[in-house]
């Protein structure tokens, strides 16, 4: 009987900053939902000027994150 080999892809995981806050158009990508995290927290530090990110807009940081749709 022949081995069957699975292939597995990594999931590239995104953040759309216009999900969270209005008409940003800033799109951010990783491999994984902590680095997606701490690169869109940077971002709303520095574009944004929030020096200080409220626990409700973590909440809304990290929610806003999803596995990017693969083209078919």
């Amino acid at each position: 009987m022949p081995t069957i080999r699975r292939h597995v892809v990594p999931t590239t995981k995104v953040l759309r900053c216009s999900d969270v806050i209005s008409r940003c158009p800033v799109v951010i990508e990783g491999p994984n939902e902590k680095d997606v995290l701490a690169r869109g927290k940077d971002h709303v530090r520095v574009d944004h000027g929030m020096r200080i990110i409220p626990v409700p807009m973590l909440a809304r940081l990290r929610g806003a994150i999803h596995d990017k749709k693969r083209p078919r």
